[in-house]
């Protein structure tokens, strides 16, 4: 978030606090608080070793040896964030951890927040006062050795647009990359890597249709996917006007980031704008 004064009507309007990582950022968001008149909340953040966003260790000294360098702000959490808390043994997460509890030392009387979704689920000692969930919120797994302790909150299912059966020989999609052996029923839906299906999926994701498993046969299309029903029993095919499941209670989005080669992160951000989005409020 710009600490720019520019922005004051913003932070006024919608009573924000920003993360401060950077002396240009505290600087800035200072003379915000001069025009303001007021002392302002922010969030600080530092750098525990992930070495992406915050002060660094050589910045960290010359604040701390220099507190009136925050006058003017009211400093209410500071933070950093875990690089690899998905990896629960991984020796990083235990530096960053005495890192930043040194770093947060020097703040007694502000909140302390390092964890992500999957620093979580480390262990009580690493929670300190607030958790930042991320991923988890959408259902995705943040203990990717263990089950998924999280409830899938979004779903998605695209429309048959046409069917058809090929026989033996014949090819499908760009560049002709799968044949077919035998005669097969095929549906083509209308979603394509523009929707957020990964270009990657070429003849190894899969859709599902009444719980069948439905493969991608050829390429991904910009609009447009084309799937092999062989599994589904023929008086239980879909027609067009009919949905077939792309995410949903047969395939997670982090089922569908391992068939594409990728995380479910860059599934759930990847989906695109032309989709018809329902929102559910449910207990």
């Amino acid at each position: 978030m710009p600490a720019a004064a520019s922005a004051a009507p913003l932070y006024e309007q919608y009573n924000l606090t920003p993360v401060l990582g950077s002396f240009s950022e505290i600087k800035g968001y200072q003379a915000l608080a001069r025009s303001c008149g007021k002392n302002l909340p922010a969030f600080l953040h530092f750098n525990s070793r992930m070495n992406r966003l915050g002060l660094g260790s050589i910045e960290a000294q010359e604040l701390f040896s220099h507190m009136d360098m925050l006058a003017g702000l009211n400093i209410k959490c500071v933070m950093s964030h875990f690089a690899c808390a998905d990896e629960a043994d991984h020796e990083l997460n235990e530096v960053q951890f005495t890192v930043f509890s040194d770093l947060a030392s020097h703040f007694p009387d502000a909140q302390k927040s390092l964890c992500n979704s999957s620093g979580a689920f480390l262990g009580d000692k690493y929670h300190f006062d607030l958790v930042r969930a991320g991923m988890a919120i959408y259902g995705l797994n943040p203990t990717p050795d263990a089950p998924n302790p999280m409830r899938p909150v979004v779903s998605l299912q695209v429309p048959v647009i046409r069917t058809r059966i090929v026989y033996p020989g014949a090819v499908v999609g760009y560049s002709a990359t799968y044949r077919f052996e035998k005669e097969t029923p095929l549906a083509t839906v209308s979603a394509g890597y523009a929707d957020g299906l990964s270009w990657s999926l070429e003849n190894k994701g899969a859709l599902y249709f009444k719980g069948y498993k439905c493969p991608v046969r050829g390429r991904i299309s910009m609009d447009l996917t084309t799937v092999d029903l062989s599994s589904v029993p023929p008086n239980d095919r879909p027609k067009p006007g009919e949905y077939m499941e792309v995410l949903g209670p047969n395939q997670s989005a982090d089922d569908l980031a391992r068939a594409s080669g990728t995380i479910g992160y860059e599934v759930l951000t990847h989906l695109g704008q032309r989709y018809e989005r329902h929102y559910l409020n449910q207990a």
